[in-house]
């Protein structure tokens, strides 16, 4: 004995202008013929939709024509299979030209060995003075240069410590 499903397929369509149609058909089906009434049924109950006004007619058969038509499992000349019965298809057996290994080593990425934020920490650890700090100026804990109020409040709210603009990037 067969098991019997209720079926349940929903269309939502955007008509545009903050417009949408929403349609919902439902059903029991005991096969994949009847699942595919039911969405028969579904694009025969969207014909009716729009008579009067193209822009909704339209709408209705770009949706049509981009989701229910499709050819019934029995016209397909590849043949229909249920997901149980797909055949397993196999990547194509040919292979590419291979890739010269000059070619391979001219498209690597090579990092610097030193960037531009390194050097401004060694300046800044290597320079003894350090700026008169006064109480109620706020320092960059990287750099250690001077930050305004609003810069501090910046730089904790993204990054959770006090930095100069130069360090956060």
């Amino acid at each position: 004995m067969v098991d019997k499903r209720t079926v349940t397929i929903g269309v939502t369509i955007n008509l545009g202008n903050y417009e949408s149609l929403r349609v919902e058909v439902s059903d029991i089906a005991e096969d994949e013929g009847a699942v595919r009434e039911l969405v028969d049924f579904l694009g025969q109950t969207l014909d009716e939709f729009g008579v009067q006004d193209t822009v909704t007619r339209a709408a209705v058969e770009r949706y049509k024509e981009r989701v229910l038509e499709r050819d019934a499992p029995e016209d397909l000349e590849s043949g229909y299979f249920p997901m149980e019965e797909v055949p397993l298809i196999h990547p194509v057996d040919e292979e590419g030209e291979e890739i010269p290994p000059d070619i391979l080593e001219d498209t690597r990425i090579i990092q610097p060995e030193e960037s531009e934020e390194d050097d401004q920490t060694e300046i800044a650890t290597q320079n003894k003075e350090t700026p008169e700090i006064h109480e109620g100026e706020f320092v960059c804990e990287k750099c250690g240069v001077p930050v305004s109020k609003v810069q501090r409040d910046v730089s904790n709210l993204f990054m959770g410590k006090t930095l100069c603009k130069k360090c956060m990037k």
